[in-house]
């Protein structure tokens, strides 16, 4: 179960930067056609260093991130430890599919 959702991460990951890739050379496309640098058309997909120590910045289809956002966020999330009542359902209901199905190949196949 492990490797398999190691492999769905991996590749939701790929596709994920295959698309922000894809939308970089369409904007790049656009701007060859048109031959000339319009402002409006920004690139999908932007990294760059500011001038701060160790803080990097990312412009990702329009909207500014930094290094220290991206920390910010993580430490609210660490604090609130909030309960999540359909996570639990959903983990309860996964359970309970995955034990019936095992239960169901044991008696379909059996140990013979």
């Amino acid at each position: 179960m492990k490797k398999y959702l190691i492999k769905c991460f991996l590749l939701t990951f790929v596709m994920f930067f295959g698309v922000l890739f894809g939308m970089q050379m369409a904007s790049e496309g656009i701007n060859k056609t048109r031959g000339i640098k319009d402002d409006k058309f920004k690139p999908a997909f932007l990294v760059s260093k500011a001038d701060n120590e160790g803080v990097i910045k990312a412009d990702v289809l329009g909207t500014k991130v930094t290094s220290e956002d991206i920390l910010k966020k993580q430490k609210e999330l660490e604090d609130i430890k909030a309960f999540n009542f359909f996570s639990e359902v959903g983990n309860f209901i996964s359970d309970s599919i995955d034990t019936a199905a095992n239960f169901l190949l044991e008696k379909i196949f059996g140990n013979s």
